[in-house]
């Protein structure tokens, strides 16, 4: 069985090959809303990072239930991440994660701009499935996943 450091080491190589993710909230109506979304260094320490404009509907959402799940598809390697989300005003952090791609997202807008804003998920559990070859690389059963609590 592999240890927890073991399993972080795996989700941050799948992760290092995922950018955009299905970023899951609750809605108004209780039911679950589901968006496209692009991580910040995808470096994964515990937390993930995502910005995201200040007239966003996601904002709304995590401020009243911050319950999110993240997940991630690419090629035949999959991660779900379930977490709490919160919004951070942080200049500083925004600078760090800013990229020069992002202006075109944010009308030419800086970082420190009040309507570039900041979503933090701090990770409870991390699940993932590595289905190269059609089998999962923890053992032979495809539906085995490999879980991570944090």
């Amino acid at each position: 069985m592999a240890t927890k450091q073991e399993k972080s080491k795996k989700i941050v190589k799948l992760l290092s090959n995922h950018k955009t993710t299905m970023f899951v909230t609750h809605g108004k109506d209780g039911g679950l809303v589901s968006r496209p979304m692009t991580t910040q260094k995808p470096e994964f320490d515990g937390d993930v990072w995502f910005f995201v404009s200040s007239d966003a509907d996601v904002i709304e959402e995590v401020e009243a239930n911050s319950d999110v799940n993240i997940a991630y598809s690419i090629d035949e390697n999959y991660v779900s991440l379930a977490g709490t989300a919160k919004m951070v005003d942080d200049d500083k952090k925004k600078k760090e994660l800013w990229y020069p791609e992002l202006k075109h997202w944010f009308d030419g807008a800086e970082p420190e701009d009040p309507k570039v804003r900041l979503i933090k998920v701090s990770v409870g559990t991390a699940r993932y499935w590595d289905m190269t070859g059609g089998k999962s690389k923890k053992d032979e059963s495809p539906i085995e996943t490999e879980m991570i609590k944090y």
